[in-house]
């Protein structure tokens, strides 16, 4: 058989068997699947690298075992031997937990959002400001925490940065976008006022008294406010200089 012949009978297989997106099947990591078990070399890679695809596009693991158990029919008969299906599972599994991290939009320790939220939220608040005639620069502002995580270690890291989002959240909790914006750097994107540098200050007063209730140093925290440039990619240079200059 040709790769394309082995495809195509796999296909009407995995599709007789329950799969239910035809339109959908055919992907390029099925015929690399197939020139590989033709070619005798090792199947398992692209098994795995097949499967990893069917996650990323959304299909779920029953779905991509039923498809590899197909494939063995077409290709051998019967039921596929254990490492087919655990490799098939493994690469499905991986891609899937890779694809959750990319797309989640909070910390799953601290609860903030990621900074890839942040910078979604940026560009609405440009885009808001640019439609109302106004200057994002004196509309919002970002109030950054830098925490010397080096100075740490183990679970003290972790503790120092769910104090620190917890507190941020008792004082900017009124709607404002609380933000990881690298392991030791957070920002909160908040209009502009005049009690923001009284807020400020008290969030690191805050931050500070449960470090020292928690047995943390007080000596590691850095807060401070950002003034938004004009443009958001100016923004954006911005948040990704914040970890740089903690």
């Amino acid at each position: 058989m040709r790769p394309d012949e082995v495809v195509t009978a796999w296909r009407a297989r995995s599709l007789r068997d329950g799969w239910a997106y035809p339109d959908d099947w055919e992907v390029p990591e099925a015929y690399r699947v197939a020139e590989a078990h033709l070619s005798g070399t090792d199947v398992l890679g692209p098994l795995a690298t097949l499967a990893g695809v069917r996650a990323r596009c959304g299909f779920g693991l029953r779905e991509a075992l039923g498809d590899m158990v197909a494939l063995h029919w077409v290709l051998v008969g019967g039921e596929p031997p254990p490492d087919w299906t655990r490799t098939t599972a493994i690469g499905w599994s991986d891609a899937a937990a890779l694809e959750l991290a990319a797309t989640r939009v909070d910390d799953g320790v601290t609860g903030l959002a990621t900074a890839a939220y942040l910078r979604t939220r940026l560009f609405e608040v440009y885009e808001q400001c640019a439609a109302s005639g106004a200057h994002a620069s004196t509309q919002y502002c970002l109030i950054v925490v830098s925490v010397a995580l080096g100075a740490l270690t183990g679970l003290d890291r972790t503790a120092a940065m769910v104090l620190t989002a917890d507190s941020l959240g008792m004082v900017f909790g009124s709607g404002e976008t609380r933000a990881l914006v690298t392991p030791s750097t957070a920002a909160v994107l908040s209009p502009c006022g005049p009690l923001v540098p009284a807020r400020v200050r008290v969030a690191g007063a805050l931050i500070v008294d449960r470090f020292v209730r928690s047995g943390l140093p007080a000596g590691l925290v850095r807060p401070r406010c950002e003034q938004l440039p004009d443009g958001y990619e100016e923004a954006l240079r911005l948040i990704g200089s914040l970890g740089r200059s903690s």
